[in-house]
């Protein structure tokens, strides 16, 4: 196991092959949850409302033999007093969370030798990939098989994928609309783009009429509706939520989710992609 912590002031390796040996890792499993409960005199036992998942607290026990303790002890500390992103790498299996708190303590030193322990705290607790997930859901789908004659349908636009959370979680993706070319609006209501999630039954509308070249990112997590335009930022653009769609509403559950996006423009040409990262209880059983 190789752990790597990295922020903006460098990077830290522990484990194998590295400076910083690991002698003990504890809190890369399920997280601790915090309950609600309540009890009634005339009921045995308790009835539980809430369940929620505590901040994730990550302790490693390390070691150094170096003798160039002292240069290389400035360099960790440095780096360990801000936040940062920790890394596991397993071989077969990479994750990563974010850390907000880090606190370090040195319980040995000599000239060439320290021990010390270093505690992560990580407010969300779940481990994604290294990488996001990545998907188009709106693109062409080319119909052409053999040769042809014209007039006819040279292709479909294809506006559904399986998009697969292998998590364990819930999670919120980002949407992004890059509007390749602009039609007309048919309906007064009935224009922009809608994003549906068929097997939660869940949708969104944003009702915007773009242009030519712009690109529209919503971040469901963040709760943001972003338009780019030639390099101007526009991020105000939220209120173009249809009334009576939430974007608290539009998220991935664990396993399958067939994802639509729907351009609502006749003659309209858009490339739609989602991304997300999958969320794990655990950084490897």
């Amino acid at each position: 196991m190789r752990l790597t912590f990295k922020n903006s002031v460098g990077t830290l390796y522990f484990g194998d092959g590295a400076e910083f040996k690991i002698t003990a890792v504890s809190g890369l499993y399920v997280p601790s949850k915090t309950y609600g409960t309540v009890r009634y005199a005339e009921y045995d036992g308790q009835f539980t409302y809430q369940s929620n998942a505590n901040a994730r607290v990550i302790t490693l026990g390390c070691d150094i033999v170096s003798k160039n303790l002292r240069p290389a002890l400035e360099r960790a500390m440095r780096v360990l007093n801000r936040a940062g992103t920790l890394t596991l790498d397993y071989g077969d299996k990479v994750r990563k969370i974010e850390c907000s708190q880090v606190t370090v303590s040195v319980s040995d030193r000599s000239t060439t030798h320290a021990v010390f322990g270093v505690q992560f705290v990580c407010d969300d607790p779940y481990f994604t990939d290294e990488q996001p997930v990545k998907a188009g859901i709106h693109g062409s789908v080319n119909l052409i098989t053999n040769p042809i004659t014209l007039p006819c349908m040279l292709s479909s636009r294809d506006t559904k994928r399986i998009i697969e959370n292998a998590g364990d979680k819930d999670v919120y993706p980002i949407v992004t609309i890059r509007v390749v070319k602009k039609g007309t609006t048919a309906s007064a209501t009935e224009y922009g783009y809608k994003l549906l999630n068929n097997t939660t039954g869940k949708s969104v509308h944003l009702q915007y009429t773009s242009k030519a070249g712009e690109r529209i990112v919503i971040d469901f997590g963040k709760r943001t509706v972003t338009s780019i335009k030639g390099g101007t930022i526009i991020t105000n653009i939220i209120g173009n939520i249809a009334q009576g769609s939430e974007l608290a509403d539009f998220y991935l559950i664990p396993g399958g989710n067939e994802i639509e996006a729907v351009d609502l423009g006749t003659d309209d040409e858009s490339l739609i992609s989602l991304e997300y990262e999958n969320k794990y209880v655990e950084a490897v059983y």
